[in-house]
């Protein structure tokens, strides 16, 4: 039988204090874990007694840096002056191809250019070719429907003056104070830009002003270096009288400035509507203004647009004809179309639209015949 060990004889006095050492120890430790918890307001973390040191908290790393995506100015940075220019020198002139690289050339191209500047020329010139050379479009206008409708259609996305407002870009001033764009080829494809797709009245009579403008320089210029004309007796060998002064010397710039007046007011006149009046300012000019040859040009402009208003007019008091069924009602609305057609005959013989009047009337002349041959 193993001994029994002996027992260790009781120190009240050290264990005494042993005792008050463990009790002090095991209330400070939840003292001070709940004091932690009230200052952080998060509920008391369990301790594990395996653990003798405070557990570390785990770091947070970062995610890593999106990358950003590529602005279109990055993907296309815009062309050097250098290349401007010879972008400019080359395709102000008509009867170049203009294919998808030079759309995204033109592309490239800052919007709101400088007034005057190489990029404001380099920007119209691409505006007006891309207009004319569309990537994958085909041309676009008025139809016969539309104007027998007399709907007005938006302006399309790809016309030059949607362009241009998109762009920043101001043609009608571009035209007018950039020397860059002051020639005959690049004003050739500005006039076919504007026929292309449809724009405003007002848009179209402000850049036809600036090539008029243009135009009337080159006009005085050449009136300047042209040589007189050998008169009719001169050429027949017939002395002339010294006492008389030639008749073919250049003529007088006032006569040129008082045509482009007379064109200018007959244009306003037109833009307002009233293309009788805009017709009749236009053949006041003399057979012997050098204006003469742009003044017919614009009496046929003008007379267009005067049937033009008379047709749309008359197509809407047909179309007002056709669901009545009273025949006194139809022959009314009838007769009022035929007298839109009658005026435009009588109002605009200079017009190059008249073989369709007549066509538009004598079909209305036939309903009405036979609104009568229903009455009897």
């Amino acid at each position: 039988m193993p001994m029994m060990k002996p027992a260790r004889p009781l120190r009240p006095e050290k264990d005494e204090a042993m005792l008050w050492k463990t009790l002090v120890g095991s209330l400070v430790m939840p003292i001070t874990i709940l004091a932690g918890c009230v200052t952080s307001g998060k509920p008391p973390a369990k301790i594990n007694p395996a653990l003798s040191s405070k557990p570390e908290t785990p770091k947070v790393v970062p995610p890593p840096d999106e990358p950003k995506p590529s602005t279109a100015a990055e993907a296309l940075p815009p062309p050097a002056p250098a290349d401007m220019a010879a972008f400019v020198q080359r395709y102000s002139l008509p009867g170049n191809s203009f294919g998808e690289k030079q759309h995204q050339y033109v592309a490239a191209l800052p919007n709101q250019p400088q007034r005057g500047s190489l990029s404001e020329a380099a920007l119209a010139v691409g505006i007006v070719n891309a207009v004319n050379n569309p990537a994958g479009t085909g041309r676009s206008g008025l139809s016969e429907q539309d104007l027998a409708a007399g709907n007005t259609p938006k302006l399309h996305p790809n016309s030059l003056e949607t362009q241009c407002q998109a762009r920043g870009l101001v043609l009608p001033l571009a035209l007018e104070n950039n020397p860059l764009l002051a020639t005959h080829g690049f004003a050739t494809q500005v006039l076919e830009a504007l026929k292309r797709y449809r724009v405003s009245d007002e848009f179209k009579s402000e850049v036809q002003r600036a090539i008029r403008q243009q135009a009337d320089q080159w006009s005085a210029l050449l009136l300047a270096v042209t040589p007189a004309a050998p008169s009719p007796t001169a050429a027949a060998g017939a002395e002339a009288p010294l006492s008389e002064p030639s008749e073919e010397l250049p003529l007088n710039p006032a006569d040129l400035k008082g045509g482009d007046s007379a064109l200018a007011e007959a244009q306003l006149l037109a833009d307002r509507g009233d293309y009788k009046a805009a017709v009749t300012k236009a053949k006041a000019l003399p057979a012997s203004s050098p204006m003469r040859a742009a003044a017919a040009e614009k009496i046929k402009e003008f007379s267009n647009r005067g049937v033009q208003d008379l047709r749309r007019k008359a197509a809407e008091a047909f179309q007002n004809a056709r669901p009545i069924s009273d025949a006194n009602a139809r022959k009314g609305y009838l007769l009022q179309a035929k007298a839109y057609l009658e005026e435009a005959l009588i109002d605009y013989p200079d017009a190059t639209v008249l073989p369709t009047v007549r066509d538009n009337l004598r079909m209305i002349t036939r309903d009405l015949e036979q609104i009568e041959g229903e009455k009897r």
